[in-house]
C-alpha cells in the first residue's frame, strides 16, 4: 500500500522546523515514523491472537519491547484483559494467555495523517474461541504525536469497550496485585532496570499496586534509553495502579484491586500515553512529557 506522509510545524526558538510524519501498510501491520525516523510497528492479525506494537523505537532506532521472549503471550506493547467472566452463566473466558479469547479486527487499521500527528483506527470484536461468541465491541486509536523534542517519541492509545452482554472484568490473578491491562515487555538487555513512579517509588516494593499518574522503567545498560506509561486523568479509577517484574515487565491496571462491571451495552473508555525516549532516565524530562501529552490530548 501507499505511503501516507504530511508536515506539521514545530517551534523552537524563533524558528518553525516541519515535523513530517509516515504511515506505511504491509499486510496486517503498519509502521508509523517520524521525520523520517521508525516509531513503531503495529500489528493487527486477522485470526488473533492480539493486536499489538512491536518494535517500539526510540528516535536513535533502539527497541524497548520484544515479542514472545520467555512468554509466549507477552506481545511486545499490547492491551488485553485477563478474564472476561460472563454475568449471566458465570464462565469466565481469558484474553490473557491466547488460549481461551481472542482480539479479532473487523474493521481497519486504518491511517490517516494531520498537521498534530497520525492516527491509525481499528475497530475489533473479543471473542471467545470456542464459539465466536463476541463479548466486546472495541474501537482502539494509536496517535504518533510531534513530541517537540528530538529525544523521545510520544504515543497515545485509546480503546473503547462495549460490552455486548454484561460482563465482569475480572481481577483475578495468579499475583498480589493483578496485571491485566495495557503492558509491556521489555528485551532481555533491559531486564532489572530502574522502575519509578511519578510519586518517587522506586523498585518493585516502591511502585507495585500504587496508583500514580505515570510509571517508567529503564536501563543505563548501553544503549541507555526508557519507557513511562502515562495514565489519563479521565480514566475510570484515575490513577490506576501498577505491576511490574525484574524480567522487564510492567503494566497498569483498572482492575489491580477489584472487579470491574460492564452491564450490555455499558461502555468503558480508557486513555493512555507512551513515552519512548533515548538516554538515562531524567523524572523532570518525564514530568514536562507527561504535562505535554495531558495538553496534546485534553
Amino acid at each position: 500500500m501507499r505511503p501516507l506522509a504530511l508536515c506539521g510545524a514545530m517551534l523552537c526558538c524563533g524558528v518553525t522546523f516541519a515535523a513530517t510524519f509516515g504511515a506505511h501498510q504491509s499486510g496486517a501491520t503498519w509502521d508509523l515514523a517520524l521525520d523520517g525516523r521508525p516509531a513503531l510497528t503495529y500489528h493487527a492479525p486477522p485470526d488473533g491472537p492480539k493486536p499489538f506494537i512491536d518494535p517500539l523505537l526510540t528516535p536513535a532506532g533502539h527497541s524497548v519491547t520484544t515479542n514472545r521472549s520467555g512468554q509466549p503471550h507477552h506481545h511486545g506493547l499490547w492491551f488485553t484483559w485477563g478474564g472476561l467472566r460472563l454475568s449471566e452463566t458465570g464462565e469466565t473466558v481469558d484474553f490473557w494467555n491466547d488460549a481461551q479469547g481472542t482480539i479479532v479486527p473487523i474493521d481497519g487499521p486504518r491511517a490517516t495523517v494531520s498537521p498534530d500527528g497520525v492516527r491509525l483506527l481499528s475497530e475489533n470484536e473479543w471473542r471467545r474461541r470456542s464459539d465466536g461468541l463476541v463479548l466486546l465491541r472495541e474501537k482502539r486509536e494509536i496517535i504518533l504525536h510531534d513530541p517537540r523534542t528530538p529525544r523521545a517519541f510520544l504515543i497515545t492509545l485509546t480503546t473503547e469497550q462495549t460490552a455486548v452482554r454484561p460482563l465482569v472484568i475480572s481481577h483475578e490473578s495468579n499475583e498480589r496485585v493483578t496485571y491485566y491491562g495495557l503492558a509491556f515487555q521489555a528485551p532481555t538487555d533491559m531486564h532489572n532496570g530502574l522502575v519509578t513512579n511519578r510519586r518517587k517509588g522506586r523498585g518493585r516494593s516502591g511502585v507495585e499496586g500504587i496508583g500514580a499518574a505515570w510509571c517508567a522503567y529503564a536501563t543505563d545498560v548501553v544503549p541507555a534509553r526508557g519507557i513511562a506509561l502515562f495514565d489519563h486523568p479521565s480514566n475510570p479509577r484515575h490513577p490506576n495502579a501498577w505491576f511490574t517484574l525484574d524480567s522487564g515487565f510492567l503494566s497498569t491496571s483498572l482492575v489491580a484491586h477489584e472487579d470491574y462491571f460492564l452491564r450490555a451495552g455499558g461502555t468503558l473508555r480508557l486513555r493512555y500515553g507512551i513515552l519512548v525516549f533515548d538516554g538515562d532516565f531524567d523524572r523532570s524530562f518525564v514530568s514536562r512529557m507527561y504535562e505535554r501529552w495531558l495538553s496534546a490530548t485534553g
